[in-house]
């Protein structure tokens, strides 16, 4: 098996959906490729974690600069208060 030739590897993910840890580490649950998707994603997630009855917050991040774009929180037992 030949290593991979750079030049025709696939394209590094632009951005990260992740879940935030307290210490603001961010654990990657998926990648996109660009920002319309990524939220798109990010939303998805937030509603799974919600319709579970989870909690945490949800961030998409760009991966080239390590900022966070969006950030959603999913407080204890799902439930949002409007």
């Amino acid at each position: 098996m030949q290593p991979q030739d750079p030049e025709v590897a696939p394209p590094r993910p632009r951005y990260v959906i992740g879940s935030e840890l307290a210490s603001g580490r961010v654990l990657r649950l998926a990648d996109a490729d660009s920002l319309a998707w990524g939220q798109t994603c990010l939303i998805q997630v937030a509603a799974s974690m919600r319709a579970g009855g989870g909690e945490g917050v949800v961030v998409l991040v760009d991966a080239g600069s390590g900022e966070v774009r969006d950030r959603i929180t999913v407080p204890p037992g799902g439930r949002l208060d409007e």
